[in-house]
């Protein structure tokens, strides 16, 4: 079924150098600027407006700046660098990101590389806009690599009143790529996504029985269902792992 790797949100923490943590530390880069009339924006690498940015760092109209600090933080740090592109015409910035380890302790509880940003700054009609895309590199792996044509998979309520099982299903597809990434109008668009070289998957489903629902209580007081990926402290993934064990405990529950 659905894949997860679950992280508590915790203020983030660099670990000291050693022989198997390397830090890195950003190359610098020239000033990146956005201009549409009147109006034009001096951004570092990343998209922020920082020190970093130069003295003439900021969002301005008509010679008049407005804006002297943006900065884009995940868990109270800058996300990790992948890339950028300015458009030809200087309109927009499109910038590639992920998170770094977050720690709790000495322990990692979000590897690095586990989330996707894609942040696209432009200006129009004397205005600046920002526009975030987050996708979830763990999820992506889990339909590329490891769903196949017949698994089977519950299908799981949730941001809703009553969140657990409702259903199963089973896996109807191979994975292959979702259009939306190559769609300039869509708020899924990744510019570095190729149609020889996709970055994004997805898998088709369909429905074998709806069943009554298996709420998320019900789930967590099942011994069987203990180290589930889906009710570990933290899970954000739409996407979660079931094993052989959980998925006949499931099914013996809900009397299939």
């Amino acid at each position: 079924m659905s894949p997860k790797t679950a992280a508590k949100t915790l203020p983030a923490e660099v670990p000291s150098e050693g022989p198997f943590y390397i830090t890195a530390q950003a190359a610098s880069r020239p000033p990146r600027v956005l201009k549409y009339g009147d109006s034009f924006v001096v951004l570092d690498g990343r998209g922020d407006i920082t020190a970093a940015s130069g003295g003439s760092a900021g969002l301005f109209h008509k010679d008049t700046r407005y804006l002297s600090r943006l900065e884009l933080l995940v868990n109270g740090i800058q996300p990790l660098l992948l890339g950028s592109n300015l458009r030809d015409d200087n309109s927009a910035f499109f910038v590639d990101l992920t998170n770094p380890d977050f720690l709790d302790g000495q322990h990692i509880v979000l590897e690095k590389d586990t989330v996707h940003i894609l942040r696209t700054i432009f200006l129009w009609r004397d205005t600046a806009y920002q526009r975030f895309g987050v996708r979830n590199y763990v999820a992506r792996n889990f339909m590329r690599d490891s769903m196949r044509v017949g698994d089977g998979v519950l299908f799981y309520h949730s941001s809703c009143p009553e969140p657990g099982i409702a259903g199963i299903a089973e896996v109807a597809s191979a994975a292959y790529p979702d259009e939306t990434q190559f769609d300039p109008k869509s708020p899924y668009y990744d510019p570095k996504a190729k149609r020889d070289d996709p970055r994004w998957m997805l898998v088709d489903v369909k429905l074998v029985k709806k069943t009554r629902l298996m709420p998320l209580e019900e789930m967590r007081a099942a011994s069987a269902l203990a180290g589930m990926a889906t009710l570990r402290r933290g899970n954000r993934l739409s996407i979660t792992p079931v094993t052989a064990a959980q998925w006949k405990a499931v099914l013996a529950r809900l009397g299939r």
